[in-house]
């Protein structure tokens, strides 16, 4: 389980590098494979140009969409499930 959080900037990045906010060590994902921002109480997803894609190959940002709270993402082979707390 990994708590991500926004308090000090608006972008978090995902992948299988060291620099980035959370590590996935999973040889289908890039080192820095997607990033989330926040702006203007939404948060987007954008993928980086990775070999593999994010969801179906994302070819722009997507709006994920908490209103339920909850939203599950494809990383490579990896299942992200995501619970939003906003303060």
């Amino acid at each position: 389980m990994h708590i991500l959080r926004f308090d000090n900037k608006n972008k978090l990045t995902l992948g299988r590098g060291l620099n980035v906010d959370m590590r996935i060590p999973e040889i289908s994902v890039s080192r820095c494979h997607s990033d989330i921002t926040y702006e203007n109480g939404n948060f987007y997803l954008n993928d980086n140009s990775s070999k593999y894609g994010t969801l179906v190959l994302i070819q722009k940002d997507f709006y994920m969409d908490f209103t339920h709270n909850s939203i599950d993402l494809q990383v490579g082979r990896s299942i992200l499930s995501f619970d939003f707390k906003v303060k």
